[in-house]
């Protein structure tokens, strides 16, 4: 003869079962794509005109870039410089997530930048690497548009057992990242580090999830001294491609010359 169940963990069984058909139900069935309504694409300003335009307009919210660059050339200026424009928009939040710098390091070039104005700016750091986990539940919290990250290399799922940098790491950081920003609307804003050769440091499946990536590398000085560095689109799912963009270095971050430019 059968044991008959208890009536309280036979509903709780039941209601278990009803929540797995619901999710499954969500994520795992097809509908007709003449049924789906187009995701409208919405832009946010970097604050700096030409890389707009090379974007095809600003960046995408719902959308993951990656800066590709090694070190020293201006990648965390340049995009703690983004985030500071975008937490300025009205109803515009930014937060800025780092394992390379402290709160300290972050606030230092933040008034280098004359950004001491950009009160919707919060950061997260973490010296021993930080979790996409709390990334993301602090840019929920905070309301945030834009999310950076710097950088890639240096960033975990925390219940993923692999060292930072590792090609389980990094993808398990990417697919998170990625899911997180179509969910949520968000744009991310990723730093990668490069190898000797150039080319980005790590999987190339980080350059198929991404929705954009651009490569951050020094330029030619022609002027006398002057600190330029030139970032170009190499692929983007949203604008176009092959768009390059000339900026100078100076003590209050990076302005731009002349238009953006075809490869």
């Amino acid at each position: 003869m059968a044991k008959k169940v208890p009536k309280k963990a036979a509903k709780k069984v039941k209601a278990e079962k009803v929540k797995a058909e619901k999710v499954k139900a969500e994520v795992g069935t097809a509908v007709r794509l003449a049924d789906c309504a187009p995701r409208p694409l919405k832009r946010v300003s970097t604050g700096l005109k030409r890389l707009d335009d090379a974007l095809g307009g600003g960046l995408v919210l719902g959308s993951t870039t990656v800066i590709v660059g090694p070190p020293g050339v201006g990648k965390t200026t340049l995009l703690l410089q983004v985030a500071a424009n975008v937490s300025r928009s009205p109803g515009r939040r930014a937060l800025y997530a780092s394992a390379e710098q402290s709160e300290g390091d972050v606030r230092s070039l933040l008034l280098r930048l004359r950004a001491h104005d950009a009160v919707r700016l919060s950061v997260l750091c973490d010296p021993r690497g930080v979790d996409v986990y709390e990334i993301t539940a602090e840019a929920e919290r905070l309301g945030s548009s834009l999310v950076v990250v710097d950088s890639i290399q240096t960033s975990c799922v925390e219940d993923v057992t692999a060292d930072f940098g590792s090609t389980t790491q990094v993808l398990a950081v990417m697919n998170w990242l990625t899911s997180f920003a179509k969910m949520k609307n968000v744009a991310v804003l990723l730093v990668c580090h490069t190898r000797k050769d150039g080319c980005l440091a790590g999987p190339y499946a980080v350059e198929h999830l991404a929705d954009a990536v651009c490569y951050l590398s020094p330029a030619r000085d022609e002027t006398g001294g002057e600190r330029w560095v030139e970032l170009s689109v190499d692929k983007h799912r949203h604008g176009p491609c092959g768009k390059r963009v000339d900026l100078r270095m100076t003590e209050r971050g990076f302005v731009e010359r002349g238009g953006s430019k075809n490869h």
